[in-house]
């Protein structure tokens, strides 16, 4: 069975990704993180999980990090009292 992983760094992928094999899963995965802020912290995940993702020979779909999106959510949801 086909499956996309959301993913949202390396080390949380290991464990499912393992499990996931075992049971004959075929997986393809999904790096989707906009509420990681800074963006060096971003880029330290996304370059931590192409490692990875080489190692145990994953493909990964990237989005795209849109900073302007995660502050625009953020100052909606506060409360103006």
């Amino acid at each position: 069975m086909d499956l996309i992983l959301h993913i949202c760094c390396a080390v949380c992928l290991i464990h499912p990704f393992e499990k996931l094999k075992e049971r004959g899963f075929k997986i393809k995965g999904f790096f989707y993180n906009p509420n990681i802020h800074p963006f060096s912290e971003y880029i330290r995940r996304k370059d931590t999980l192409k490692l990875l993702s080489r190692e145990v020979n994953l493909e990964i779909f990237y989005s795209e990090y849109r900073v302007e999106d995660f502050f625009r959510i953020i100052n909606f949801n506060e409360d103006k009292e």
